[in-house]
């Protein structure tokens, strides 16, 4: 089936997720009856794929292997001076940084098409009231457009805004991820004041991030120095994932690609904190990493044990890939911080209703490092002292061929 005789996707606000994603699932690869899609098939349907450029008079587009392969880098090697260029944009961070640092920096993985997804996070969870009270910032971060119109509009969306950061030199598309990332740490840490923030904390622009909570935890853990140096922490840490082999999987890695079974240890890309001094760390020791698409493996995997002494740590009861089956009260029963909305993007609006008002309480941190660190009206208080860093994992020599 074409894309023009695609059947369009019908939903309203009482739709479960798993329904909607079926649908999309189906109208797509024109499959029939209930569809016995798994876990990654479900994940994969409506993660925030980069490699489809939606523009504004078309509400889908062709899927990643039908776009044109002169547009996708993902073939490229990284570059070996890990030197990227910037649009010209409205990009105030580094500036207002030398003046004031922030706590927390959240840099959120966006595509230029994004618009709607961008708005919604400016208008609930990275509400200006929110940042000036809890102290964070927020960057989108995306690669460039094939589309002069998406463009245009981006670079009026950053003069408005100032909180865009485009790099110049590759598409914008789902296998180069890696990429994106890179360029963000790459700007942070060559463009900004070295004490410009004190944790990043990465994510996606499909994600609910409730603030309160985790600028309370970092406080909390920093007073009591929990933290070593190196840290990074995971909304949902994966110690021994097993690599896809399946041709139908989006994640699909060919033996000849990687060729062991298990990844490394690494955060999956929905949610992890890094400590400030890893960024220009991770950005350095990419430099000699084969290129590899799946971008949280290759940063928080394969990059992340080059550096000595970097330290995996899970954050208490979060797992934003599960958070998709969790409406507003079960986010609130089950003290989650992160919620994946599978680009669900109009419930970002449910989650943060109830969380309005309270989202503008600063928690005090407590003198006492024995007891439980606040975690805000409606979340499960957790014992910082029962959390331990998970030991490193020994560094061994593995080929990627790229």
């Amino acid at each position: 089936m074409s894309q023009d005789e695609m059947k369009p996707v019908e939903f309203d606000e009482n739709t479960h997720p798993f329904e909607y994603i079926r649908l999309k699932l189906q109208a797509a690869y024109s499959l029939e009856g209930d569809g016995n899609f798994t876990h990654h098939h479900l994940a994969a349907a409506a993660a925030p794929d980069s490699a489809v450029e939606l523009s504004p008079e078309r509400p889908s587009a062709p899927a990643m292997d039908e776009l044109n392969e002169k547009e996708d880098d993902s073939r490229r090697p990284l570059p070996p001076s890990m030197e990227f260029t910037y649009a010209d944009l409205n990009v105030t961070f580094c500036q207002e940084a030398k003046k004031a640092a922030v706590f927390l920096l959240v840099i959120v993985h966006s595509a230029p098409a994004h618009f709607l997804n961008r708005q919604l996070i400016r208008q609930t969870w990275a509400n200006s009231a929110w940042q000036e009270k809890q102290n964070f910032t927020v960057l989108f971060l995306m690669g460039r457009s094939v589309s002069e119109a998406v463009e245009a509009k981006m670079a009026e969306e950053s003069k408005e805004f100032g909180d865009v950061l485009q790099y110049e030199d590759y598409l914008d598309s789902y296998r180069n991820l890696t990429y994106k990332n890179l360029a963000g740490l790459y700007f942070l840490s060559r463009k900004c004041p070295n004490k410009a923030f004190q944790f990043l904390l990465k994510t996606d622009d499909d994600m609910f991030l409730y603030l309160r909570p985790i600028v309370s935890y970092l406080r909390q853990e920093a007073y009591c120095s929990r933290f070593q140096p190196l840290t990074i922490m995971c909304a949902e840490f994966q110690r021994k994932e097993i690599v896809q082999r399946s041709k139908s999987s989006k994640w699909h890695v060919p033996w000849a690609l990687f060729g062991e079974k298990h990844y490394p240890p690494y955060c999956y890309g929905g949610g992890y904190i890094l400590t400030n001094n890893l960024v220009g760390l991770l950005a350095e020791a990419a430099k000699g990493v084969p290129y590899y698409w799946i971008d949280d493996v290759f940063v928080t995997g394969f990059t992340a044990r080059q550096v000595p002494n970097v330290k995996h740590l899970q954050l208490p009861g979060q797992n934003p890939i599960k958070g998709f089956k969790c409406d507003p009260q079960c986010r609130k029963k089950n003290g989650r911080w992160f919620i994946h909305t599978l680009q669900r993007v109009d419930l970002l609006e449910s989650y943060f209703r109830p969380l309005k008002k309270e989202g503008l309480i600063v928690d005090k941190v407590v003198s006492s490092c024995d007891i439980t660190t606040p975690a805000g009206k409606g979340n499960k208080a957790t014992s910082t002292s029962k959390f331990k860093q998970l030991p490193p994992r020994p560094v061994k020599s593995k080929t990627i061929t790229g």
